[in-house]
């Protein structure tokens, strides 16, 4: 199995001795004492330490301080195993997919449309929890380091999840488009085209986004670098 990325959680050996010497005094183990430890600590910087500069030489480690506090290194671990993201959002027919595909194509980025991840995965009727859950774990195991998210998230629950468990969108897009435009968008497209969907169930589409939105888009708007189109 090839080895696609490795997380060097960096500590001078002061540090790491003084770390191990406070663990060993609620650990119970017999062999938790400063000899031993000094013994393991020198171990590691002798024999695991050129795995990473193995690794270095072909560009896959990435450095973590791990000097700051657990929530700091967390969001260093976060960071570096995330790719970098921007949100596109917008109801139906208000053009996501044409603006999203169009960037990608000049900035090189990949373009991931969420309502095809929950299709494909038969995530349907799951909680937004665990349908957010896993399309972090998905973007985790993606080659690409920047990707447009599309149609994501869709309310201000899996936001906040992704925010706090993922990462903070670069940027977040929300394309602002009457109902009445994107009716005449869609009827534009004609029946006979894949995309096409009747009036009354894009309506419901429209009806619903905004529904989410009331709350979402405040809470984007806060949170991240967010650009109303």
């Amino acid at each position: 199995m090839e080895v696609t990325q490795v997380l060097f959680y960096d500590v001078p050996q002061e540090i790491m001795l003084q770390r191990c010497m406070k663990r060993a005094e609620t650990s119970g183990r017999s062999d938790d004492n400063a000899e031993t430890i000094k013994t393991r600590v020198q171990n590691y910087f002798d024999q695991s330490l050129p795995v990473v500069h193995f690794y270095k030489q072909f560009g896959k480690v990435s450095h973590i301080d791990a000097t700051g506090s657990i929530a700091e290194v967390y969001a260093q671990s976060k960071l570096s195993v995330m790719p970098q993201v921007m949100f596109m959002l917008g109801p139906k027919a208000s053009g996501k997919t044409t603006i999203a595909n169009r960037m990608a194509e000049r900035t090189n980025m990949k373009v991931i449309d969420f309502n095809q991840f929950v299709h494909s995965n038969g995530l349907e009727g799951q909680d937004d929890e665990t349908i957010t859950q896993l399309f972090i774990a998905s973007l985790i195991k993606e080659r690409a380091q920047r990707i447009v998210l599309e149609n994501f998230p869709k309310n201000q629950y899996q936001a906040k999840y992704f925010l706090r468990n993922g990462a903070v969108p670069s940027n977040v897009f929300c394309l602002s488009c009457s109902k009445d435009v994107c009716q005449e968008r869609m009827i534009d497209l004609g029946e006979n085209h894949p995309n096409y969907i009747a009036s009354s169930i894009l309506s419901k589409h429209v009806k619903e986004f905004h529904d989410n939105a009331a709350a979402l888009i405040p809470y984007l708007k806060e949170t991240t670098n967010f650009c109303s189109i």
